[in-house]
């Protein structure tokens, strides 16, 4: 396939940066948003859904300039368990809290991604190691537009949620909701994905190189899935009118819906 064969060029040459990523001694600035990330899990407990935890990212982070290494050593750093005091280089006790933040974790550092973009206003390449989390982050690329976020490792649910453009390219094996409201894009799987895959995308592909679960395309109006492993129950919605711009690809074949 074609997209395919380009996504997994695309992906070695980002698998390779990312293995080459040499972590120097926390900065001044990596102090300043460990300590913003945890006094913004305080008021994300209390916004009733996620796009006002994204949005109030927006709002603190606007006083902090940032790259796109400082938000791949700030994935890195949190893997450790530990709480930094800002401006001291003496580790506390007490961090992020993953059996309760673990969605919050994934959605702070993707609205960092949605914010230096913004502030570029060009393509550029995001880099995260998930593989050391004892579990895996929701919400990674959320509102992605333009950019390339490559993820070692797991993720969790709605990887790539509402993203309008650019590619995300996964090392690993991603939980439900891929693809979630999606209106353009890219999203490549090197493993495999849960259930309710592609619910609600309008355009863009998703590309899963191993299995997928059930009730794929739930709600899907438009844009392409491809399953090169085993695939799950294709959702009853694809029988309906608004669905069928959509398609769904099994082992290179478009797949015939089974339904009237």
């Amino acid at each position: 396939m074609k997209l395919t064969t380009i996504l997994n060029s695309e992906y070695e040459k980002v698998e390779e940066k990312v293995d080459k990523k040499i972590f120097k001694n926390k900065s001044k600035k990596m102090y300043e948003l460990i300590k913003l990330a945890q006094d913004w899990f305080f008021e994300a407990h209390s916004a009733p859904n996620y796009r006002l935890m994204h949005y109030y990212v927006i709002k603190k982070i606007k006083e902090i300039s940032f790259t796109s290494d400082d938000i791949t050593e700030l994935c890195f750093y949190a893997q450790d368990f530990k709480k930094y005091d800002s401006y001291q280089h003496k580790p506390t006790r007490v961090t992020f809290d993953y059996d309760s933040n673990e969605e919050y974790i994934g959605l702070f550092l993707s609205a960092l991604i949605f914010i230096d973009q913004e502030h570029s206003k060009k393509a550029k390449e995001y880099h995260l190691v998930t593989s050391e989390f004892e579990m895996n982050l929701h919400f990674i690329g959320m509102k992605n537009k333009r950019s390339t976020i490559s993820v070692q490792g797991d993720v969790g649910d709605y990887l790539g949620k509402e993203m309008e453009g650019g590619k995300i390219i996964v090392q690993g094996n991603a939980e439900r909701y891929v693809g979630d409201q999606m209106t353009n894009g890219e999203i490549y799987i090197q493993g495999n994905a849960g259930s309710l895959m592609g619910d609600c995308m309008t355009d863009g592909n998703i590309i899963i190189e191993k299995n997928a679960g059930d009730a794929i395309g739930n709600g899907m109006s438009g844009g392409k899935i491809w399953i090169n492993g085993d695939m799950g129950e294709i959702a009853s919605t694809m029988t309906l009118p608004y669905t069928k711009k959509g398609e769904i690809y099994h082992k290179g074949e478009k797949v015939k819906l089974p339904f009237p």
